[in-house]
């Protein structure tokens, strides 16, 4: 009884876990038994109402939301829920003080109560009800009932619902569902479906080293949450290992027939992902592992699980190219075209940017050529000749771009058609000019028509006009005048753009053929005349080098149209009237360029920046041999602004203009790196002389050097029979720049040489002896 009671209250206190063990039913089953605890009640089976009494009970905890005053005669009574709600009446009976009784249904001690009635200080032998929804059929719930306020009384608990108490018999354990397969060292989920009246899930597996819920098998769990459980399997099974795992519901008063499934272990299989089509404008692509890929194709990524199942996935990824399209079309004038939601009537080249089929961003571009002829007889509408039986109609001139344009006249009257830019009319009636131009698949035609009548005995009227300029940037109008030799009472002009004026002098500013009418009451005879226009500027392209080191900017403006007059402004202010100019400093210059000979101009500007980037050169150094001139140096140069030149200086001589020098002796040397901006770097490099026989300390007789390689500082030692005589000593980069100079004076033997501000790297040590001609030289290295 003590060790079922220990499982009890672990269910009872340790919730969170979703562990317990299965409450035991009252024995014989259909009894009723209180208990002064949560933790000893047994569960009633198939309880329908229950006589006792609150006499005799003591005092113990409750839960902390308990409604009514602390009890000290409290007892609990437990019962399987057999329907989602229930309704209760406890009847008090006999009451000692007249305070009554209280009572509250839970579902254990550390839950919320689902329903509980405090009474009243004066309800004596009034009943009371507990009415309570949301309850988990097949599971355990308790009555915790007391005295009020240290009442004595009898009660009776009747289900307000009357029924035939139903034993609480667990139905038919339907199949688990889970995978049949699973890595070894892997967690998986199973679950049941419901099953009626289960309180609870009992899981266990053939295998004692897997793990439900991370517990040892078996495990209890709660209903409704048990039927699902995360199984664990033990690492390091073979592929092809089998065992079971079974679930039984039960409750405490009823087990269910147990159900059972195996599991084979398996490695898990490789993952294959959909593929992924991506647009170029979203690359790189970020896969799910978080490796990024700008380039069409397969990868894969292996995931390892802590316990060291690898799952394999593969994605196979199409990065879509940038898609252009270049389309051209033709329209008549007045049309239009849709491209993308955009319309477009005028003639010109556009980039649209649209969505493919794919859903990626697409470039179309349009060149959209405008089909538009042109049809103008050079007369008005009705046309009286007087004085001649013959006209030649003239017509406007209509363009051959972007097709050839085909002019046919017609007389009406015959239903003859002539081609051609005019007409030869020789009798009076209706004649239509039909101006037609294809291009692109497109057929485009426009009409003009004219009325003409002949007066031959009439006095002809012989119509005339001039022009006194043509159209300019300084004289932006032309001034046309027009008259006749005979007898003209009415004047008229129509123009390029629908010009129309009814006098014989007008002031027009656009080029092309004005005709001029004049009339009486009986003639009208017509006059063309041309009308030029004079605005071309050409164009500029202005290029500019940048502010050096004491080095000016070159502006040049490479017009296109020779014969212009310039005017430049500098960021200063200042002004210059020169084609092209230098400037000293950096910002934006402008410049107008002016055709003299029509007054029109063009403007352009361009930012001078400065540059002053030196040029970074390293060099390494090949040192003589034995007094040969072998030595040479290379120079190495990396940025500043080519192209760079070259100027070396040895003994105060300037003795090459080459990037390298070869065949050197031994001797400092200086050379300026000049690059195109102006801006120089000068370095002093020394060529050693090195004596083959002494090359390395090692070999020599007196002189040691130790450690070799060093991390910070090193030791030289004079190791002679006779005193160490004076001596110089210096160490060099192998590129011959100077690290460090010391001196040893004469009988003393050692010296220490701080290499602490040397980078990591190989140096040459070079020792000269005061009065002796034979220097040594070795090599020694800085480690870190």
């Amino acid at each position: 009884m003590i060790k079922q009671c220990l499982f009890v209250f672990f269910w009872i206190f340790c919730p969170t876990t979703l562990l317990a063990q299965v409450p035991p039913g009252c024995e014989p089953p259909g009894t009723t038994y209180p208990s002064s605890t949560i933790e000893e009640t047994c569960i009633s089976c198939g309880f329908n109402g229950y006589i006792g009494s609150t006499a005799g009970w003591g005092q113990s905890a409750v839960p902390p939301d308990f409604c009514g005053n602390t009890p000290a005669n409290l007892q609990w009574i437990g019962f399987i829920a057999t329907s989602s709600s229930v309704s209760f009446t406890i009847s008090p009976s006999s009451s000692s003080n007249g305070r009554g009784i209280q009572a509250a249904i839970y579902r254990n001690f550390n839950e919320p109560y689902l329903a509980c009635n405090p009474g009243c200080d004066t309800c004596g032998n009034t009943p009371i009800e507990l009415n309570a929804t949301g309850l988990i059929i097949g599971a355990n719930y308790y009555f915790l009932i007391s005295g009020n306020q240290m009442d004595m009384c009898d009660f009776v608990v009747s289900n307000n619902v009357p029924q035939v108490p139903i034993m609480p018999t667990v139905a038919v354990t339907p199949p688990i569902e889970g995978p049949t397969t699973i890595c070894s060292g892997t967690t998986a989920v199973f679950s049941i479906p419901e099953v009626g009246f289960a309180g609870f899930y009992t899981w266990h597996s053939s295998n004692q080293a897997v793990k439900f819920n991370n517990a040892p098998s078996p495990v209890d769990l709660q209903a409704p949450s048990g039927r699902t459980v995360n199984v664990t399997v033990p690492s390091g099974l073979p592929d092809g290992a089998t065992f079971i795992v079974c679930v039984t519901p039960t409750n405490s008063c009823a087990t269910g027939l147990m159900r059972c499934k195996t599991i084979t272990v398996q490695s898990l299989p490789v993952t294959h992902l959909p593929k992924a089509a991506v647009c170029h404008e979203d690359a790189p692509f970020i896969l799910p592992w978080g490796d990024s890929l700008s380039v069409t194709g397969t990868v894969e990524h292996t995931y390892i699980t802590a316990n060291g199942c690898d799952s394999s996935v593969q994605q196979m990824v199409q990065i879509l190219p940038p898609k252009t399209t270049l389309i051209t079309r033709y329209i008549c004038n007045g049309a239009n075209i849709d491209v993308c939601g955009n319309i477009y009537g005028t003639q010109g080249q556009y980039v649209t940017h649209c969505t493919s089929y794919q859903g990626c961003d697409s470039t179309v571009t349009l060149t959209l050529n405008v089909v538009a002829p042109i049809a103008k007889i050079l007369a008005p509408d009705t046309l009286l000749v007087c004085g001649a039986s013959s006209l030649i109609l003239a017509s406007q001139t209509s363009p051959n771009f972007p097709g050839v344009s085909i002019k046919t006249w017609k007389n009406v009257a015959t239903g003859t058609t002539t081609p051609g830019e005019s007409f030869l009319v020789n009798q009076s009636g209706q004649y239509i000019l039909t101006t037609k131009m294809s291009a692109g698949g497109v057929q485009c035609s426009v009409a003009d028509t004219v009325y003409v009548v002949f007066y031959p005995l009439e006095t002809p009227l012989n119509a005339f006009a001039t022009v006194s300029n043509t159209i300019t940037c300084i004289s932006p109008t032309a001034m046309l005048s027009g008259g006749a030799l005979g007898s003209a009472t009415s004047f008229s002009w129509t123009g390029p753009q629908n010009f129309e004026a009814d006098t014989n002098m007008i002031t027009v500013n656009t080029p092309g053929i004005y005709s001029f009418l004049a009339g009486n009451n009986n003639c009208n005879d017509v006059f063309n005349i041309a009308v030029s226009k004079n605005i071309q500027t050409g164009s500029l392209n202005i290029t500019a080098s940048a502010v050096g080191c004491d080095q000016p900017a070159e502006i040049l403006s490479n017009p296109t149209l020779q014969g212009l007059v310039f005017q430049w402004i500098t960021p200063l202010g200042d002004t210059f009237f020169s084609q092209n100019i230098t400037g000293n400093f950096p910002g934006s210059y402008t410049v107008v360029a002016m055709n003299p000979e029509n007054g029109c101009s063009v403007s352009d500007s361009v930012v001078v920046v400065s540059d002053t980037t030196l040029p970074l050169v390293e060099a390494s150094v090949t040192n003589t041999i034995n007094g040969q001139s072998t030595g040479a140096i290379n120079l190495h140069i990396w940025g500043g602004t080519p192209p760079f030149t070259y100027t070396w200086i040895f003994n105060g001589n300037i003795i090459a203009n080459t990037e390298d020098l070869t065949n050197l002796g031994a001797g400092t040397y200086n050379v300026t790196v000049k690059g195109g901006n102006g801006c120089d770097t000068t370095l002093t490099l020394k060529v050693l002389e090195i004596t083959v026989l002494t090359q390395e300390l090692s070999s020599a007789t007196f002189w040691k050097i130790a450690p070799n390689p060093a991390s910070r500082f090193i030791h030289i030692q004079w190791a002679g029979n006779t005193p160490a005589p004076e001596s110089g000593i210096s160490c060099f980069k192998v590129t011959g720049e100077l690290m460090n100079t010391s001196h040893l004076e004469e009988g003393h033997s050692h010296m220490v040489i701080d290499c602490a501000n040397f980078p990591q790297g190989v140096y040459l040590l070079e020792i000269v002896p005061s009065g002796n001609d034979q220097r040594v030289v070795t090599r020694f290295e800085i480690v870190r």
